[in-house]
């Protein structure tokens, strides 16, 4: 379709995009809150200042420098004033609370272990100490750490499993974090309750196998209480749903609903999100709209339903759902929505708009999604300041915006922006692994395959355990047709771990394509199709249904691949080819 191939066509609407965001910017303000990571709040610059405002204590130096420092984004050299001043608990815990949350893992480990000399009896320094080294993926080293932790810091086992997955929930290496939670419950079978904490922390990491085999313990088991059993099943449905076995699954929901106490208004919802996953969105819909006057979920529902609509392209109704949810004062999740069907239906200004509304634990994706909407419509140097400016009022945001802002540039085919950008951040933060995997990207878009090569296996030298590693040097490998069996090992190795996983099935799709193996190519890339929604995705399950003779298939594919990702050249090459043949 035209308005897939030229969005955003004349210079009037560029320069209506320019002027509107600008305004936008300069006339919304930002303030917000960031995550908190496991024990303890990001450092602010603003929070700590205010803090000691509201003491009406005077601010000593050390704490004005290592202000000033956060402000300007030199993390390393904030937590170096702190490490290095004079010993004191309140510093060391700002010192470590820095150090987590701007990912310095390296040094977060040697200043944790330095505190346990002085501290030993002092849980957070240890707890930190444990954090570090899974982050760096020293996984038998974690273990120790953290069995010592499960044993010795909580009244039970039960408790202190659920407080670990609480844990490692919000850690960034989710494979380790799985591989030590099953460490961890293969040393306790007396803790049946604990399979429980291991499948919820499986799934999420995207290894519903491992939940699955989890749980068949649990649902097994004659001394676990309703409740939990109750849990296990919940977490059934979702690993079958995650595994793409659809009606599992939902034969397991009805079996719930028709067992609950009514009304059964949550495994309803349930149902409804095993349905819009396996795309049956119609049926969602149906599931539920009796549930939207709920005063426990009505508000979830609202939300369902406005995306079940925008998946079927049904603008109004989805537009309705959202305005509810504005009038519900949910705004940040109704503007959200409208902000994306404002984006989807080529209405820039719109969603600019929508976009600067938002705040809270949402205003790094509105942001993002601004930022798309802005290189969309050719507005590079104006997408860049935006972002820019907003990291300067909260830097910390850095870590979770840049490794995907990286890959937004290199879908644009502005790579040396995308360079420039990449660099730029991993001298702030030279631990982050995602960030070194998004630029290892840009080197191979830019024909630096060797370099992109090279330094991935520095990386997976560094972290020999992690899947998305891994998983990008086995497919940069075979994506240029370099050491396929070496690749093939690769690969494999990332599947095991994140089998659910739509960028390594991806992966494995390209490496059988490139095999000349059509027919697995094929189910590999439909079953990542299914669970991402990535431009590079729809190339390559065009490229493969383009061989085995699917051209209109093929050709389905790239428009969809365009609506989510309009600026991709390669599926805008590959649809005007296809249709001058």
């Amino acid at each position: 379709m035209q308005s897939n191939l030229a969005r955003y066509p004349t210079r009037l609407v560029r320069l209506a995009v320019s002027l509107v965001a600008f305004w936008l910017w300069n006339s919304t303000g930002f303030v917000q809150s960031s995550p908190t990571p496991p024990d303890g709040p990001a450092v602010s610059a603003s929070e700590s200042l205010e803090n000691a405002e509201e003491a009406s204590e005077p601010i000593d130096p050390l704490t004005l420098e290592v202000h000033v420092l956060i402000k300007r984004g030199a993390y390393p050299l904030a937590f170096k004033r702190l490490a290095d001043a004079p010993w004191d608990e309140q510093r060391a815990q700002k010192a470590g609370s820095l150090a987590l949350a701007s990912g310095q893992y390296s040094n977060l480990e040697q200043f944790a272990k330095r505190w346990r000399t002085k501290q030993p009896q002092l849980e957070l320094a240890e707890r930190l100490e444990a954090i570090a080294t899974l982050e760096l993926d020293r996984r038998a080293e974690a273990k120790l750490l953290w069995a010592g932790i499960l044993e010795h810091r909580y009244e039970n086992l039960d408790t202190g499993f659920v407080r670990l997955r609480e844990s490692f929930s919000t850690l960034k290496n989710q494979a380790g974090s799985v591989w030590v939670m099953r460490e961890l419950v293969q040393s306790h079978p007396e803790v049946p309750a604990a399979q429980n904490e291991l499948a919820m922390l499986a799934i999420n990491a995207g290894n519903s196998p491992l939940a699955l085999e989890a749980l068949k313990s649990v649902l097994s088991h004659a001394d676990v209480d309703t409740a939990r059993r109750r849990e296990a099943l919940w977490l059934e449905i979702r690993a079958l749903t995650a595994m793409g076995d659809c009606n599992g699954a939902l034969s397991h929901v009805q079996s719930l609903i028709g067992s609950a106490a009514k009304p059964a208004e949550r495994e309803h919802l349930l149902k409804s999100f095993v349905l819009s996953q396996c795309r049956r969105h119609e049926e969602a819909i149906a599931e539920l709209e009796p549930l939207i006057k709920s005063a426990s979920i009505g508000n979830d529902v609202l939300q369902l339903l406005g995306q079940e609509h925008q998946a079927l392209s049904q603008w109004q109704a989805a537009t309705a759902n959202y305005q509810e949810l504005i009038r519900r004062n949910e705004s940040a999740r109704g503007y959200y929505g409208l902000a994306e069907i404002a984006k989807a239906t080529d209405r820039p200004i719109d969603a600019l708009g929508y976009y600067f509304k938002i705040t809270g634990p949402l205003t790094v994706s509105a942001r993002l999604g601004a930022y798309t909407v802005l290189l969309d419509a050719h507005q590079d140097v104006l997408a860049a300041r935006l972002m820019d400016r907003y990291l300067e009022s909260t830097p910390e945001d850095a870590l979770d915006l840049t490794p995907a802002r990286v890959e937004m540039l290199v879908n644009h085919n502005q790579l040396s922006d995308a360079r420039a950008l990449a660099l730029r951040t991993l001298a702030i933060f030279p631990d982050n692994w995602t960030l070194q995997l998004a630029y290892s990207n840009v080197l191979d878009h830019a024909g630096e395959t060797d370099q992109a090569i090279r330094l991935l296996e520095k990386l997976r030298k560094q972290r020999p355990n992690d899947p998305d590693v891994a998983n990008a040097l086995g497919f940069t490998l075979a994506d240029h047709h370099e050491r396929l069996p070496e690749a093939f090992k690769l690969l494999k190795v990332a599947e095991a771990q994140r089998p659910d996983s739509g960028a390594i099935l991806d992966s494995m799709g390209w490496w059988y394509f490139q095999m000349g193996q059509l027919n697995e190519a094929r189910d590999y890339l439909e079953r990542a199709n299914a669970r991402i929604h990535d431009p590079e995705n729809a190339w390559h399950l065009g490229k493969v249904l383009i061989a085995l003779g699917n051209v209109d298939d093929a050709q389905r594919v790239w428009q969809q691949g365009l609506v989510e990702a309009p600026s991709d050249q390669r599926l805008r090459r590959e649809l005007h080819q296809e249709q001058e043949r």
